[in-house]
């Protein structure tokens, strides 16, 4: 996996939306990386890069994020359905898995799934990152940005 690919657990904003919206940009990067390959051995590398990437940061979103959104006023269903989503694009990327990486069916499914996971991240972003910003403290999303890095850190994807 190359470095642009690794979620940089040092980097703090000092709220968790903040380094939520950081790691959003570096997935959209690692989306088009994977897309402007020009080879087999090249794109394996990227997707490779960026499936880490993703089941590290979506395993963290759902220990540390998520339920606290779900615990809070009008945060369930926003909770429930980012989950479904995220439960949405780990089907497709096991699809993706098992299919060669130089194949049509594997660039098809592959746009389908990039849009799936841009997807969510703009529902989280418009829908979950509001709703956290308004019923947390800054301390609170201090805190949470820590708790998410930590789980990152020691995440075993």
């Amino acid at each position: 996996m190359t470095q642009t690919n690794m979620i940089d657990t040092d980097a703090v904003y000092g709220n968790v939306v903040e380094q939520l919206r950081a790691q959003h940009e570096q997935v959209r990067a690692a989306i088009y990386g994977v897309a402007e390959t020009t080879t087999a051995d090249s794109r394996q590398d990227a997707f490779d890069g960026l499936r880490d990437l993703l089941e590290k940061h979506e395993a963290a979103e759902e220990s540390v994020v998520h339920p606290l959104t779900g615990s809070l006023e009008d945060g369930e269903a926003v909770a429930e359905a980012r989950t479904e989503e995220e439960n949405e694009a780990k089907q497709l990327l096991s699809e993706l898995e098992e299919l060669d990486i130089a194949s049509v069916e594997f660039a098809r499914t592959f746009e389908t799934f990039a849009q799936a996971v841009l997807t969510h991240a703009q529902r989280e972003e418009g829908e979950e990152f509001p709703l956290l910003q308004r019923r947390l403290d800054a301390a609170k999303l201090s805190t949470m940005e820590g708790q998410l890095l930590d789980a990152e850190s020691t995440s075993t994807a």
